[in-house]
């Protein structure tokens, strides 16, 4: 069942109010467990898109799933931005295109869209990373780690990368710098997301 959107679901209530938020989320789930059945809620992110979507955290600390779509030119990238029980997928993209379906009682034409996946955003440029940079290095150190379960620990990496391209004697501070840069440089790249302590491998 979808739900959209929570703020029709207030009906009138407070988003940013606890009590209000609170009373939403035990209907919410009422329901789910009498018609037994998911519920797909859809909400939005608030002027500052870092901090996520609108209203009191208890919205979030709810959500089994959330999913962030994020328009980017011509497609639409989907984002895992919370999954409580599974490990998170990878970020995709799609786009919509227009089928003609027929016509109405006054022939006017009636269409709707279907979902098609992309690879990823062919519109949008990255700067490429040289082959022989430790940008290059740090990036098939990740596609060894990856195992297709979700994100990267960002510690594991970090190990990898000490034991690639560093000396044992090596300064900390020589590490840090130099795993700071590889992450900036495959972020700018488009080949990474970096989440807290997780790092996220995208289409490569």
């Amino acid at each position: 069942m979808f739900i959209d959107t929570l703020s029709k679901a207030l009906s009138g209530g407070d988003e940013n109010i606890s009590t209000d938020t609170g009373k939403v989320i035990k209907n919410l789930e009422l329901i789910k467990r009498n018609i037994k059945a998911t519920l797909l809620l859809i909400h939005h992110r608030g002027k500052d898109t870092s901090r996520g979507i609108r209203g009191h955290s208890s919205i979030r600390a709810a959500l089994d799933t959330s999913i962030e779509l994020i328009k980017e030119n011509n497609l639409t990238k989907v984002k895992i931005d919370k999954q409580r029980d599974l490990p998170p997928m990878h970020p995709f993209y799609f786009k919509l295109e227009p089928v003609f379906i027929g016509t109405d009682s006054e022939e006017n034409e009636v269409s709707t869209c279907i979902v098609v996946p992309s690879a990823g955003n062919p519109n949008k440029e990255f700067p490429s990373i040289k082959s022989n940079s430790n940008a290059a290095v740090g990036l098939r150190i990740l596609q060894n780690l990856d195992l297709g379960l979700g994100p990267i620990n960002r510690e594991e990496f970090r190990c990898a990368i000490k034991a690639e391209l560093y000396e044992d004697d090596s300064p900390p501070s020589s590490l840090s710098t130099g795993f700071k840069r590889i992450l900036d440089d495959l972020t700018k790249s488009g080949h990474i997301e970096v989440s807290g302590e997780k790092i996220i491998l995208l289409n490569t």
